[in-house]
């Protein structure tokens, strides 16, 4: 089981919670893939306590801990509506597992690690459900401080928030189960406020390194390379286990893929360029994943059969990519479980590119769409973002007379020029084999720009 990341504050309210041997004041929360955790004050001037959980829109692995206060960081950032969050109180289940686990630390690990099997155990726990709402992307509970035990005794209340429904699934992956507990050792808040954390894709298209930014990206011509940047952030949680019904352990996530699909024909991929982790320095897995991750293109035989043999997926067998890591078998291999953990929680951002071909049509839109696939335990999730549309270019040319245009006149030559920052420059059309005029084709793999005409 991973440790979960415990901040300063966490470990110097958990050093005193044991004053007596079963006298707990406070526990830790995990939040999402950071891991990072959360102690919350009571009140003493109400029976209740203010959680606000505020939903950003987060695109990356930051480090940011939650302090049970507003945070600017975070407050900045576009909110993220209509998501649903179930609390559960787990006061007593961590009262009565703090021995067997040997700490509250521990004990609280355990039950977010074994949640989706926990939480049958825990389901009379469960309160009612909020959902973030419009504008803010807050979520607000008012929720008992304090929690009366089997043994007759107060103890500050202990909650375990899930991510149980979101309307933005095919955008943003669901945050882990994140706990919050309630403790008179630290300052009375008015309100905790804590941000949960998941996060988003982004994708950007490139073309002579310049980003292309809007979504009218216009005159892409045969033989142009284009370049693709597509950026996501590992669960934090990928390798954590549970212990089934015969006390094996087994990986809570099944599957984590990542897939990458023109919309259209016309493009040739060209490769994976960088798989690189977002961190300085800049640390390139490509070689990693294309040993250990399953690898398969367009440019492979299997790439068709690949494709189909998904689950919840369509899409043509266009140029693209595809890893994928299965752990459901519970059989990975040293070296790809050390892999895994050196992107748990990490931002990856995958480059690679494709060419525009022959077979693109004349104002054709071409899209990409990069999908990061998983299983939490629970459900199949597809993520995805797109790239800005790119429209091919494309000209027609008929010699026609001047005393009829309907007159079509045959053996005419045209030059093909353009003005490209003051300099004119022609073009010279190549082609491969059994494409060019003399077949009586005229689909060119490549166009050269020459400034002399007669190049």
């Amino acid at each position: 089981m991973k440790s979960a990341t415990f901040t300063k504050l966490t470990r110097t309210a958990l050093a005193g919670m044991m004053a007596c041997s079963m006298a707990l004041t406070a526990v830790a929360a995990t939040v999402s893939t950071g891991g990072v955790m959360v102690r919350a004050a009571e009140n003493k001037t109400v029976e209740k306590t203010t959680i606000e959980l505020h939903k950003k829109a987060i695109y990356d692995n930051t480090t940011k801990e939650n302090t049970g206060s507003s945070i600017t960081y975070f407050d900045n950032l576009d909110p993220v509506s209509g998501v649903t969050f179930t609390p559960y109180n787990v006061t007593q289940w961590v009262q009565d597992n703090t021995a067997k686990y040997l700490s509250a630390e521990n004990a609280v690990e355990y039950l977010t690690a074994n949640w989706n099997q926990m939480k049958v155990e825990l389901a009379g726990q469960q309160l009612s459900s909020e959902v973030t709402a419009d504008k803010t992307g807050i979520a607000t509970f008012k929720l008992p401080s304090r929690t009366l035990l089997t043994n007759g005794q107060y103890r500050n209340s202990i909650y375990l928030f899930e991510e149980t429904a979101s309307a933005h699934d095919d955008s943003f992956m669901r945050a882990a189960p994140m706990v919050v507990g309630l403790s008179t050792e630290l300052k009375a808040l008015d309100k905790v406020i804590v941000y949960p954390k998941n996060v988003g894709l982004e994708k950007d298209l490139y073309v002579n390194n310049t980003i292309m930014d809007d979504f009218g990206a216009y005159s892409f011509e045969v033989g142009q390379q284009l370049t693709y940047k597509s950026t996501m952030t590992v669960p934090e949680n990928i390798l954590h286990r549970y212990e089934d019904s015969d006390e094996n352990e087994q990986y809570t996530y099944q599957y984590l893929s990542f897939l990458d699909v023109m919309t259209q024909a016309g493009t040739d991929f060209g490769g994976v360029t960088s798989i690189a982790t977002t961190d300085a320095p800049l640390v390139n897995l490509l070689d990693e994943f294309n040993q250990f991750g399953s690898a398969v293109t367009s440019n492979d035989a299997a790439w068709a059969d690949t494709l189909e043999g998904l689950s919840n997926f369509n899409a043509d067998p266009h140029a693209g990519f595809y890893y994928n890591f299965d752990l459901g078998a519970n059989e990975l291999t040293e070296d790809v479980e050390a892999l895994l953990g050196r992107i748990t929680g990490k931002t990856l951002t995958f480059t690679y590119t494709v060419t525009i071909n022959e077979e693109a049509e004349e104002h054709q839109d071409i899209g990409n769409n990069f999908y990061v696939r998983y299983h939490n335990g629970q459900s199949d999730f597809t993520v995805s973002d797109d790239a800005p549309v790119i429209e091919t270019s494309g000209h027609d040319f008929t010699k026609i007379s001047s005393a009829d245009d309907k007159v079509k006149l045959a053996g005419a030559e045209f030059v093909l020029s353009r003005n490209l920052n003051g300099t004119t420059e022609y073009a010279k059309f190549n082609y491969d084999a059994g494409n060019g005029p003399d077949s009586g084709e005229y689909a060119p793999s490549s166009i050269t720009w020459y400034t002399g005409r007669d190049s």
